[in-house]
């Protein structure tokens, strides 16, 4: 199998603690704008889907991947199940989980996109009686960008606080080239407070994929629609909505209607859905600026812009 690295064999040793049998194959599988190695394994008994990150640990990269996985699981979400994560002994680390097998090109049919709005409007509206606040047992990643999930009353105070203002901290930090950005950000992100408190008082935070779009879902060779790469907390639904409209072509559609209108017959569209979309669209676009680089800043400058227009609107 071509794995004779120290790192490589711990993950034959955790394998085999989940009684897959003997390794027959490994084959490298290749996600655009994927961060990790992914290999699917298999094994005499069943098949395993890794994932390898060289250099962080598994407190800092995939447990927070493992427990978003079950969460959304738990709230009825079709999504691989997480059987292992652990570190490797010369630095980095692994999560091992069950293997689904995607059928290519489904997820583009209407069908499909029905059924994922559907399942996520299913997922947002499970249990309200269980969570009271926003945030996550742990910290995740989103990417590359290290996401703090500290457990808050109110969901204005989170996004700002652990989302949006860090967002613009670490664009600043990368020293990414955007005057009006940088000279803004504190002022989008008071205005962001004003528009989100009109709403926190009144909402159940629901758990959430974190980053989805249309490359972190697939339809399985049984036919249904499944979710994976997650960076979940518990928030406001419409954040999982948060690309519709996704200004920058980054070789893959987003949603069609068939989504959104799947999704919105089980949860209808409040007032001041566009100005908050518009807001949560904009933590993602700096996100993306800060990972993949400046393609992204016009669109975010351009975005602050209407978000503090739309505040001087009579």
């Amino acid at each position: 199998l071509g794995m004779n690295d120290i790192g490589d064999l711990a993950i034959l040793g955790a394998l085999q603690k989940l009684r897959g049998g003997i390794v027959q194959k490994r084959r490298a599988i290749h996600f655009p704008g994927c961060i990790n190695e992914s290999y699917k394994f298999q094994c005499e008994s069943r098949n395993f889907f890794v994932k390898i990150n060289r250099s962080l640990t598994a407190d800092q990269m995939f447990e927070g991947e493992a427990g978003s996985l079950q969460g959304m699981r738990y709230a009825g979400m079709n999504a691989p199940r997480p059987l292992r994560a652990g570190d490797l002994p010369q630095g980095g680390s692994y999560i091992i989980m069950e293997h689904i097998p995607f059928q290519p090109f489904l997820m583009m049919e209407s069908t499909s996109q029905s059924a994922l709005g559907e399942q996520l409007a299913m997922m947002h509206l499970h249990q309200p009686e269980r969570h009271q606040f926003f945030g996550f047992g742990l910290p995740t990643r989103l990417g590359t960008t290290s996401m703090e999930n500290d457990w808050t009353a109110s969901w204005a105070d989170f996004f700002v606080d652990q989302r949006l203002r860090p967002a613009f901290e670490l664009l600043y930090e990368k020293k990414v080239k955007t005057d009006y950005v940088h000279e803004h950000a504190e002022a989008v992100c008071e205005r962001a407070r004003e528009i989100l408190e009109l709403v926190s008082s009144d909402m159940r935070p629901s758990i959430l994929h974190g980053d989805l779009w249309l490359g972190n879902a697939g339809v399985s060779k049984d036919g249904s629609v499944s979710v994976y790469d997650p960076s979940s907390f518990y928030g406001h639904s419409e954040f999982d909505l948060a690309f519709r409209g996704w200004p920058a072509d980054n070789g893959f559609p987003g949603f069609s209607d068939s989504f959104y209108t799947a999704y919105h017959f089980n949860i209808p569209r409040a007032d001041g859905y566009e100005e908050r979309g518009d807001l949560y669209r904009l933590f993602h676009l700096l996100n993306h600026a800060c990972m993949y680089g400046e393609e992204y800043v016009k669109f975010a400058e351009d975005l602050c812009r209407k978000v503090l227009s739309d505040s001087m609107a009579p």
